[in-house]
C-alpha cells in the first residue's frame, strides 16, 4: 500500500497486472484508491480517452 503524498490524502494500492504481458511493455497497471475510484498506470492515449 501506498502511504498519502502530499496535500491530498489520497492511498493508492496495487490491484493487478495481466500475468501474460510482456513486463512493462504492453500493460497498464491498476491501482484501486480510498476514494472508490481507480488508477491506470499505463501509456498516454489521447484526448479520445480521457474524454
Amino acid at each position: 500500500m501506498r502511504q498519502p503524498h502530499g496535500d491530498d490524502g489520497l492511498t493508492a494500492t496495487f490491484f493487478c497486472k495481466d500475468p501474460e504481458s510482456q513486463g512493462d511493455i504492453e500493460c497498464d497497471a491498476l491501482y484501486s484508491t480510498d476514494r472508490d475510484s481507480w488508477i491506470v498506470q499505463g501509456k498516454r492515449r489521447g484526448p479520445e480517452v480521457a474524454a
